[in-house]
């Protein structure tokens, strides 16, 4: 799927997802995303760039919304390939 402006993602995902598979996503603020990779540095140890952090943050934000999942396990995928030293350091500093 091309797209000329990162805005028009979420709408496009909406009307097309279910045709590709996708049977629902989060759409997460940065915060957010900032957050999880605190998280996963502070508790996991993994150093997280953004994109990778962005799994957990879609999965805490639902887990918000919809409260905790009872009885079961989740997994997320979390990248750390791309983590900048300015990154780190704004995300240290948290």
């Amino acid at each position: 799927m091309r797209l000329r402006h990162a805005a028009e993602r979420p709408a496009r995902l909406a009307r097309h997802g279910r045709h590709v598979g996708l049977a629902a996503f989060e759409l997460v603020p940065d915060d957010a995303i900032d957050d999880a990779a605190h998280l996963l540095a502070t508790h996991a140890h993994l150093l997280a760039e953004g994109a990778g952090a962005a799994s957990l943050a879609g999965l805490r934000a639902r887990q918000e919304r919809d409260g905790e999942a009872q009885g079961g396990s989740v997994a997320v995928i979390v990248t750390s390939g791309n983590v900048s030293t300015d990154e780190w350091k704004r995300l240290a500093s948290r």
